[in-house]
């Protein structure tokens, strides 16, 4: 994070409008997690289209975490992660009492089709279909023919936000809400990926300065540029 706050000054030092400002640590903290927030939001978009995208984000990555399953009338579910941010993929282990267990993949599908008796969208233990729908803090698991006994999710977990209060006079600060703000990196740094977050970063205080008035064009510019 020394590094981070190092290098979003020195970006900033190379703009007119922001030469001259000087920013304290617990603002440079914020335009960082702005940033950071921008960009995950961002690469989560990408992720079925670009799977390079998923190695950008592997250190937020949480591998077959097992759920406990919960049955209700008509259907099971799962309570979410605390800290879940987006899902990626998930199976089940379910069996019907003249079968054994099966894993099967799961899939996320519209609200419309959830008790659809289609066979092409409708829950199957034969052929290996098990439909899910997120909804609050919960999956949902419709199935009607079968049991689902365990649930395991690979998911992105929300990142911790990174701050540097030993820099502030006094080593520490609070945030808005009263919550002390501590040392903390930014995780996804192993990728460089760091990198455009810090850009994203000193975009987002060229704005809130007043010293840019085409933020979206020039965010577009540093995304498309992180998708190479």
């Amino acid at each position: 994070i020394e590094n981070a706050h190092f290098k979003f000054k020195q970006r900033a030092n190379k703009v007119d409008g922001l030469r001259n400002v000087s920013f304290l640590v617990p603002h440079v903290d914020e335009y960082i997690w702005q940033g950071y927030l921008i960009w995950l939001e961002t690469v989560c978009k990408e992720l079925e289209i670009n799977q390079k995208r998923r190695d950008d984000i592997r250190e937020l990555e949480v591998k077959n975490f097992q759920l406990t399953v919960v049955k209700e009338k008509d259907y099971f579910y799962v309570e979410l992660p605390s800290d879940y941010y987006r899902h990626l993929e998930s199976y089940v282990e379910c069996k019907t009492p003249k079968c054994g267990k099966k894993k099967i993949r799961t899939s996320i599908i519209q609200k419309d089709d959830i008790f659809s008796s289609d066979l092409m969208f409708a829950s199957s233990y034969q052929f290996e279909r098990v439909n899910i729908d997120l909804s609050r803090n919960r999956i949902y698991i419709y199935v009607s023919d079968f049991d689902v006994e365990e649930f395991y999710m690979t998911y992105i977990r929300r990142p911790i936000k990174p701050a540097n209060p030993k820099h502030h006079p006094g080593g520490t600060y609070k945030y808005a809400d009263g919550t002390p703000a501590i040392q903390q990196d930014v995780e996804v740094d192993s990728t460089f990926q760091i990198e455009k977050i810090l850009d994203i970063a000193v975009l987002v205080a060229m704005r809130d300065t007043g010293n840019l008035t085409d933020f979206q064009s020039q965010l577009n510019k540093i995304l498309n540029i992180s998708k190479i």
